[in-house]
């Protein structure tokens, strides 16, 4: 079947954005759901392709539901106590994907608030930089982030006073909502105080406020009254330019930065502000951790040259050396500069070749305290030279400018933690946990699969009940990485193949 080629960003912009379908089920479906986690926008996704994405869905829609329960009982308790919370950066009728939701109770209803919800928590949790907030965790679910105002890091942006102004109440909780004016005003402060971006799900509710009649010029003369109206203009001009990008169907990075040299002048602008209205102690923090916040954030924006990772992975006889052939043939063509490498065992398994082989599956208890250890130790020996093996080959590209956009590059290693994770299944839950941080770092995993009988045909130096088991425990283990799984049954389809180096290097 053809497949339509695009970037995981172009297919997560057409489907969130305007409802379109790209591309078939496959890999770059896959990565596009990776990137609409990390923007907070699965639910929208997984309703455009629901047939490849209804797990994803079910699990939003259920996230959906406790969040809509926490928030009901929550909000309940504290109009109990007397305090009128106002839910902010949330509509309760969208998706709900967060870890907790934002009330502002004022500095008047702090302490009835903390009263309220005290039979509800489990536990409390907070940030040394954010002395005006707290989050009260229930025993499970969304948590209730509670704030005295609009504020972050100490610096307030919309006091609670402004925001019960315009408040209206939703029907369906019950919960006061800020008015639009406000809600947009709080969407883009996000961005100026805290985030110095936007991500697609912030995009996404900018455009719904505007839709509902938000009027930006009322918004800016309030920001102007509480000093942060010039900032307001650019983060609100950084935010239209990106959903006039999305309108044409063109692809964004995500997430949008704001400009570093403009958000200093904004903190600034904003710190003077403060000053002559006699708040001195929050003009100072608004100064001190202003450019502290923009270089933090600037460093994370830093593009690095862009090196792609593939790991190959599957149990014996499943062809991954030819697949690994495929995919530097594939990248030739494609003007790629490719590494592969074969992480095949560590030092100790490629002299003794009689200790590389998978681990039998014997439960740690059979075994004695010191083949326990033993196994322990070869699982760290192993991962440890494969991490490194992987890291040198990237640094190598990077330092001289391979990967630099006009040079794109990709290392492929034949075995991946995949076959690591399968192979030391004895190790214990230290290994398992650094093998699947490791295999985060890989853009793709790719686990070949196919029939036992396959395998035991391709493979002559194991049982086929051997090769069943291993093909088993891949299969069993493949959620923990995010492996795609490929049938290995036939020859590799050049669509498969050219759409996996191309996605890959292309992926921002």
């Amino acid at each position: 079947m053809a497949v339509v080629e695009a970037p995981a960003r172009l297919v997560l912009a057409a489907a969130v954005w305007q409802g379109q379908r790209l591309v078939e089920p496959g890999p770059t479906l896959d990565a596009a759901l990776r990137l609409a986690r990390r923007n907070q926008v699965q639910g929208a996704l997984a309703r455009v392709y629901p047939e490849a994405l209804g797990a994803e869905l079910e699990h939003v829609v259920q996230g959906n539901a406790d969040f809509r329960h926490r928030l009901g009982e929550a909000v309940t308790r504290l109009q109990a106590a007397g305090v009128d919370p106002v839910l902010i950066k949330c509509d309760p009728a969208a998706d709900f994907v967060y870890g907790n939701f934002d009330l502002v109770v004022g500095a008047d209803g702090w302490a009835r608030s903390l009263e309220a919800l005290g039979g509800w928590a489990a536990r409390y949790s907070g940030h040394r930089l954010e002395p005006d907030k707290l989050i009260v965790h229930p025993a499970s679910g969304p948590a209730a982030h509670l704030h005295r105002d609009a504020s972050w890091f100490g610096v307030v942006a919309i006091t609670a006073e402004v925001l019960r102004r315009g408040a209206v109440r939703d029907p369906e909780v019950g919960v006061l909502r800020p008015d639009p004016v406000d809600e947009l005003r709080l969407r883009v402060a996000h961005a100026v105080f805290q985030n110095l971006a936007y991500d697609l799900a912030e995009l996404l509710a900018i455009r719904d406020v505007l839709r509902l009649g938000a009027s930006p010029e009322e918004a800016r003369r309030r920001s102007a009254a509480e000093g942060w109206g010039g900032a307001f203009d650019s983060a609100l001009a950084v935010a239209r330019r990106s959903m006039d990008t999305l309108d044409r169907g063109d692809a964004l990075d995500l997430p949008v930065g704001l400009p570093p040299a403009r958000s200093l002048l904004d903190g600034a602008g904003h710190a003077v502000h403060l000053a002559r209205e006699g708040r001195n102690a929050m003009a100072l923090r608004e100064v001190a951790l202003r450019a502290p916040l923009v270089a933090a954030k600037l460093r994370r924006r830093v593009k690095r040259p862009r090196v792609g990772l593939v790991g190959v992975s599957g149990p014996d006889g499943s062809g991954k050396t030819s697949l690994v052939a495929a995919l530097r043939e594939e990248a030739e063509v494609e003007h790629t500069r490719v590494v592969s490498l074969h992480p095949y065992g560590c030092v100790v398994c490629r002299r003794w070749p009689g200790t590389n082989g998978h681990s039998s599956g014997e439960s740690p208890s059979s075994a004695g305290r010191l083949r326990r250890r033993a196994l322990r130790l070869h699982a760290m020996v192993d991962v440890a030279e494969l991490e490194l093996r992987v890291a040198a080959a990237r640094t190598w590209m990077r330092v001289r400018g391979i990967g630099d956009g006009a040079h794109p590059a990709l290392v492929i290693t034949d075995r991946s933690p995949l076959d690591a994770l399968a192979k030391h299944v004895d190790a214990g839950p230290r290994v398992r946990r650094w093998l699947v941080g490791l295999a985060r770092r890989y853009d793709r995993i790719l686990l070949l699969d196919a029939d036992g009988a396959v395998l035991a045909e391709r493979d002559q130096e194991h049982s086929h009940g051997e090769l069943a088991r291993q093909r088993r425990r891949f299969l069993d283990l493949a959620t923990a990485v995010d492996a795609t799984r490929v049938d290995s049954s036939g020859p590799f389809s050049t669509d498969l193949v050219g759409h996996v180096v191309r996605d890959v290097t292309s992926a921002r």
